[in-house]
């Protein structure tokens, strides 16, 4: 016995780092798979012309809190950003690469364990992790900040399915946490962890949906945020999100005017918690009930994306069809996993096809890497105060106190 519990202990050790070099390999991967500018050249979006903008600014760790970004908190891409203006801004792009995939690393990890109950076989849940870091088919939202508040949103609801064991239980509570704090949209994953709690009794799942509920209301009850709700260019802001899902572009419109924004998410809210029960109160095991769940969210979903008026589908055909394109994934891993052997090979290798079939991407093309656009805004703050940096795609900057780019040049002189 005591031999065989060695064993098994060894290859349960053996077996978790295989895992992680996996997944760091994949990573590795995902920093050089852009073939204009690398990702560790060049900053993307947002995260250069809102958070690092605001972490320059003032005191970065609490100036930028309680300021929403399109009905986001993004809290998570806010500390980041925290700790990337640190080092010096020759290496803001590595930092930002490197802290934003280290972050998608651990939640496909995550998710890989979470998933044991529902998806068995190791080789499945290993390619739904692959796909998470690689994600082949929505590359925009590789190794940047401002994407990674998907990646919580999916992690969040695996920890709705993880098996009881501790640590898996106390990395739910952050997964949550995290994606609660950055996006609202965890307010409604909440109510799928409270009903697993009333059926299965677990304290823990009962703990992760307090924490989104409470997220969900620290986000509708900012005034801010109602107020990015109710904008006409943010159709995609916070709850309003879910609400356009429901009702369609125009009726979820009315809905919100005719209620008020705080009675309208009630009243989704609860169009919500009846769907969810409706699945629930059917005989069947957790793998059922997370087919039908992930499928109807993801229906949900799309929905709302086509009923939007005023945005561009191209543009939010990617980064906002991540989660449910994940979620269907998922799906079909399930039903992989209950059929033969032969079934399950099959697959795997389609995983893998479709995995190394857009491995290198360029997304980022037409504006300068940063090292060359870092360099001519060190040549321009000799007359100027504040440096207008551009970064990817091509319309987006970032504006930097050319004191910044002084203290830096100092600090390397010394």
């Amino acid at each position: 016995m005591g031999t065989q519990s060695t064993n098994s202990q060894a290859n349960l050790k053996w077996a978790t780092v295989t895992v992680w070099l996996f997944a760091i390999s994949l990573a590795a991967l995902a920093l050089l798979r852009e073939i204009d500018v690398p990702v560790t050249d060049s900053l993307w979006a947002e995260d250069g012309s809102i958070f690092i903008a605001s972490a320059t600014r003032a005191d970065p760790l609490i100036e930028p809190f309680g300021e929403p970004y399109r009905g986001y908190f993004h809290t998570v891409p806010r500390l980041l950003a925290a700790a990337v203006v640190l080092f010096p801004p020759d290496l803001w792009p590595w930092v930002v690469s490197v802290f934003s995939l280290l972050i998608v690393l651990c939640v496909a990890v995550f998710v890989f364990y979470a998933s044991e109950a529902v998806i068995p076989p190791l080789a499945l849940r290993a390619g739904l992790a692959a796909w998470i870091i690689v994600n082949p088919v929505i590359p925009e939202v590789s190794a940047n900040m401002a994407n990674l508040h998907w990646f919580l949103v999916l992690a969040a609801f695996w920890a709705c399915f993880a098996p009881d064991r501790s640590w898996l239980n106390w990395s739910g509570i952050v997964v949550f946490a995290a994606s609660a704090l950055s996006n609202p949209v965890t307010g409604f994953i909440a109510v799928v962890a409270l009903i697993r709690a009333h059926k299965t009794r677990n304290r823990n799942t009962l703990i992760l949906g307090a924490i989104g509920l409470t997220g969900a209301a620290f986000h509708v009850l900012a005034p801010r945020v109602i107020d990015w709700a109710l904008a006409p260019g943010s159709a995609l802001a916070g709850m309003a999100l879910l609400i356009r899902a429901t009702f369609g572009a125009v009726g979820g419109h009315q809905l919100v005017t005719a209620l008020g924004p705080v009675p309208a998410i009630v009243l989704i809210t609860l169009v919500a918690v009846v769907l969810f029960l409706v699945i629930w109160s059917t005989d069947g095991s957790d793998q059922r009930f997370f087919a039908g769940l992930a499928t109807l969210v993801s229906v949900l979903w799309t929905i709302g994306l086509a009923t939007l008026r005023g945005v561009d589908v191209a543009i939010s055909a990617g980064r906002f069809v991540f989660v449910p394109a994940a979620l269907l994934l998922g799906v079909f891993l399930v039903a992989a996993s209950n059929t033969s052997r032969r079934f399950t090979v099959a697959a795997s290798v389609a995983l893998i096809l479709v995995l190394s079939s857009n491995l290198f991407v360029g997304s980022r093309h037409g504006a300068p890497g940063w090292s060359v656009a870092l360099a001519q805004a060190r040549i321009a703050c000799d007359d100027e105060e504040i440096a207008l940096i551009p970064v990817h795609p091509v319309g987006w900057s970032v504006d930097v106190p050319c004191s910044v780019l002084h203290e830096a040049e100092e600090s390397k002189a010394a």
